[in-house]
């Protein structure tokens, strides 16, 4: 019983279609938009399905600002009240074109890749909706 509870918390790396994300984010000094890929080339070629990644009553669409910026905004939105409320903000830092998910299980995160072989890793507690925008960017 307690190593099916214990499963419970794993992110679960999700294809969703594009049609059904999120429409585009004022943040800052920009705009991020649901973009999606399916490799990482320069450029990456386009995908019709996104990477989500699904955390409790979370799910989070990968968002590239149109500035180019090597920053995506993950953009976590309520399954139950899909659009109604605040969602959570995680700023990644150090890639873009999110293309490939990855779930370490043994060490508790999440490795994203972006473009020409960017890749950053983050910690599953930084997924909970806890109320707080999250950031990996340095100050």
């Amino acid at each position: 019983m307690l190593a099916y509870a214990e499963h419970l918390d794993v992110p679960d790396v999700v294809k969703v279609s594009r049609v059904d994300s999120p429409y585009a984010f004022p943040v800052n000094n920009g705009v991020a938009r649901p973009d999606c890929y399916k490799d990482n080339g320069s450029p990456p070629k386009e995908s019709f399905d996104c990477s989500t990644i699904k955390y409790f009553n979370l799910t989070y669409w990968p968002l590239n600002y149109d500035d180019n910026r090597s920053e995506i905004l993950l953009v976590g939105v309520a399954s139950h009240n899909y659009g109604i409320g605040k969602p959570k903000l995680i700023r990644v830092c150090g890639l873009r074109y999110l293309w490939k998910i990855e779930v370490d299980e043994i060490r508790k995160q999440l490795t994203l890749f972006g473009q020409d072989d960017s890749k950053t890793t983050l910690p599953w507690p930084i997924l909970a909706d806890d109320g707080k925008d999250q950031s990996t960017c340095a100050r």
